[in-house]
């Protein structure tokens, strides 16, 4: 063998190359230990290839059974006793064609125990029975069927299928992703992947279809933007560049982060200030009457006049936002109007670089199920509000395998969960009937 490196990768299935590796093992009458290291796998695992993968090659010879050179039967086929021969003999009928004890398989012990095969047997040319042959080639193509057939079709009867559907389908229509579903019904379900639960969908054998999951699209490519001039930062975001939160949150790794970010409704028209916490995706909902910075300084005045100075600044210690003017006011953030002390700090993405604030941008897919774009926010108010804040809260995160709300309940003040007047709600609803009371009070 040399210094011959196996090319198997660690946890990873047999390659044509490994295959072809095994066959010149074979070829060349290695013993298990030796072929196993030379593909770079467990003994075990190229002894199942062989056995699984040999073909069967038979004889050019009328009788091919594997016992001929042994076997001394007469009258196998119920002759009238005048036949004196052997019945392996017979020109007359073929012996296989009748005897109940016919093995197509060698019984040779080459092929009993390793190494299964013909391969390299000094004697194959000359050897008058049925052989077994590992080929690489055919061996990949076997397995590749098999893969293919293993994904091709669902392994679930009729009544399973039928029982998936009952517990999935009401779900999905209430705006549950398939993850969720088998976070929270796994144990109604019979045993199975999200993939696989995907794949149910996609093959129509539920009553929900693609489009009923909200967030199953294809995303377009955009166009290419044309180069644009870089337009001066502001002063106020001196120190405060994405650099600067890098180095800042670097330096104070338990200090805690909230994403700041707004939801548009109408142009010009009711919109919603968003909060989240990032490592429980734990998120805020405020209602503004539009999309500017006095009313971003409104409701950070009354988030600090309901949790008091002190509270305020061990809850928001750093936030992050993008570069929307409605944020550029930093000190109606940062600031406590009455003494002027720093409560929290304040920081900016780069420009057009949404990502960086990444879970916010996401966690707004589960109100815009319920809000969607194009929406008309002006028949909302904070009960409406509260009421998404609500369901958009207690949806479990396939990630935690929780909900935000049950993750931050043992340590988030209860008046920050006031705020929203957050509770745990048994039936999350993440579809536009939400509100629909709140629409036709309107």
């Amino acid at each position: 063998m040399g210094d011959y490196v196996p090319t198997k990768e660690k946890n990873k299935h047999l390659s044509l190359g490994n295959r072809i590796d095994l066959e010149n093992s074979l070829n060349r009458n290695l013993k298990l230990k030796e072929a196993a290291a030379y593909v770079g796998c467990d003994d075990r695992t190229a002894s199942k290839e062989i056995k699984r993968n040999r073909v069967l090659v038979e004889t050019r010879e009328p009788n091919k059974c594997s016992l001929k050179t042994v076997c001394h039967k007469h009258l196998v086929c119920g002759g009238n006793g005048h036949c004196g021969d052997e019945c392996r003999r017979c020109k007359e009928r073929n012996c296989n064609d009748c005897c109940p004890d016919f093995r197509a398989e060698p019984s040779c012990a080459r092929v009993t125990k390793y190494p299964f095969v013909c391969n390299g047997c000094p004697t194959r040319n000359t050897c008058r029975l049925c052989k077994f042959f590992y080929s690489a080639k055919q061996a990949q193509e076997s397995y590749e069927g098999k893969l293919s057939l293993c994904r091709s079709h669902v392994h679930y009867t009729d009544d399973e299928v039928k029982a998936i559907d009952a517990v999935v389908s009401p779900l999905i229509l209430k705006g549950y992703s398939p993850e969720v579903i088998l976070i929270e019904k796994g144990g109604e379900l019979p045993p199975m992947s999200v993939a696989t639960l995907y794949k149910l969908i996609d093959l129509r054998l539920l009553s929900v279809r693609n489009i009923d999951l909200e967030r199953k699209v294809r995303r377009a490519f955009k166009a290419s933007r044309s180069a644009k001039r870089e337009k001066p930062d502001p002063k106020c975001k001196e120190g405060r560049c994405y650099e600067d939160f890098l180095e800042y949150v670097g330096a104070n790794p338990s200090l805690g982060v909230w994403e700041l970010d707004t939801v548009e409704g109408r142009k010009g028209g009711k919109a919603l200030m968003t909060l989240l916490e990032r490592r429980s995706n734990f998120m805020l909902v405020f209602l503004i009457r539009k999309i500017c910075k006095d009313e971003i300084a409104r409701v950070f005045a009354l988030i600090r006049r309901r949790l008091g100075a002190e509270r305020f600044a061990s809850t928001f210690p750093v936030i992050l936002t993008d570069n929307g003017s409605e944020f550029l006011g930093p000190d109606d953030i940062e600031l406590d109007p009455e003494t002027g002390e720093k409560l929290c700090r304040l920081y900016y993405c780069a420009a057009r670089h949404s990502e960086q604030k990444g879970k916010i941008e996401k966690n707004h897919e589960h109100l815009r199920e319920i809000l969607p774009k194009g929406t008309d926010f002006d028949f909302l108010d904070d009960e409406a509000v509260f009421l998404v804040s609500n369901n958009v809260n207690n949806y479990t995160r396939p990630q935690f395998r929780a909900s935000p709300l049950a993750m931050v309940r043992p340590y988030m003040d209860k008046r920050v969960l006031g705020l929203n007047k957050l509770k745990p709600i048994k039936q999350v609803n993440l579809k536009p009937d939400l509100l629909q009371g709140f629409r036709d009070k309107r």
